[in-house]
């Protein structure tokens, strides 16, 4: 076990993105920006009085389609 996760700690922190990346529909992973982007649309709209926002790419949508 101890010998997996040191293994899991030497890859790469692009392989680990690439990786998720290729489980999203949107195909990349985002950044921070695209974040900031939502939540100042969501502060700034005075219509939206409560919402969940979820910025997963995706990555949270059924696959049995």
């Amino acid at each position: 076990m101890a010998r997996r996760a040191a293994s899991l700690r030497r890859r790469p922190v692009t392989e680990l993105f690439d990786g998720l990346a290729k489980t999203t529909p949107a195909g990349r992973v985002g950044h921070a920006a695209y974040v900031a982007q939502a939540i100042h649309s969501l502060a700034t709209n005075g219509f939206v009085t409560g919402v969940v926002l979820d910025c997963t790419g995706g990555a949270n949508l059924p696959t049995d389609r």
